[in-house]
């Protein structure tokens, strides 16, 4: 988690996580896709139990966790963030 806080965008407000079987499987997710381009990491929970617990947790450091493919509105915003920082 510590590297993750370390490689978020300073815009960042929330940890992006998706579920996978695998890394590649992961990769392959259009979800991912714009976050990773726009250089937001993406935590892969590679079980149900680790997306229960990212739940259940709620938030870490200040940050909730947000299911890349449930959490539509937190992508576009940080993405829109992201786009006005670097303009």
């Amino acid at each position: 988690m510590k590297d993750y806080i370390a490689k978020k965008k300073n815009t960042q407000d929330v940890i992006f996580y998706s579920t996978a079987p695998s890394r590649i499987a992961a990769v392959d997710n259009p979800y991912i896709y714009p976050l990773t381009k726009a250089g937001i990491p993406v935590l892969i929970a590679n079980t149900h139990i680790e997306e229960i617990i990212f739940h259940e947790m709620g938030t870490y450091e200040g940050l909730k966790f947000s299911n890349v493919e449930t959490g539509t509105e937190d992508v576009n915003r940080v993405l829109k963030g992201v786009k006005e920082q670097d303009t």
